[in-house]
């Protein structure tokens, strides 16, 4: 999956939850903000005392400003919406030439999907035995509503140049660069 561009500044993370991507981001960029609708996250993640805005509320009505951010993130958080509204308001939010980065959740239908989840089963196995497990306090949807096929399809309908792929740990990344000097075709 791409990362923040080069000549990035201004962040956003939706569904930032504690704030650890958003910490990553401000390694990078020198404005960073995040958007998350739990306010136990939210609180978590002020509590670090770091120069980063923490906005609480939903990204899909909250004011925030449109085409503004170099770099627009969402971990796990599309599948709590309506993916077509999520990433039209995501899209939205990033200036010409930003990124949007999102790792989404979807169910899994087709045989490639079921032995791929397998081996993501085997991986996250072998992480709770080798590493500490951190448990976000956000609420969860499960199982997402949409599978990896519809996933796709809708986010095409949004953004046809986008890249979809499956990622590990029953994720998918999908990356879309905004055309600098025009509309992304349709």
């Amino acid at each position: 999956m791409m990362s923040a561009p080069a000549d990035a500044r201004c962040g956003l993370d939706v569904g930032c939850g504690e704030g650890e991507t958003m910490r990553r981001l401000r390694r990078r960029l020198s404005s960073v903000m995040g958007v998350d609708v739990d306010r136990a996250s939210i609180e978590m993640a002020r509590s670090y005392n770091d120069d980063i805005d923490y906005v609480q509320g939903d990204f899909t009505l909250v004011a925030l400003p449109e085409g503004s951010f170099d770099v627009v993130s969402a971990v796990a958080v599309v599948h709590h919406v309506d993916l077509c509204t999520g990433l039209t308001r995501l899209a939205a939010l990033r200036r010409p030439g930003g990124v949007l980065l999102v790792v989404g959740l979807a169910r899994s239908r087709s045989v490639i999907d079921l032995a791929r989840d397998g081996r993501d089963a085997l991986a996250i196995r072998r992480h709770t035995f080798t590493k500490d497990v951190w448990e976000t306090p956000a609420p969860k949807v499960w199982p997402p509503p949409l599978t990896y096929s519809q996933e796709r399809i809708a986010a095409r309908s949004v953004l046809p140049t986008a890249a979809l792929r499956r990622v590990d740990y029953f994720r998918y990344g999908l990356t879309w660069v905004r055309a600098s000097d025009a509309t992304v075709p349709t």
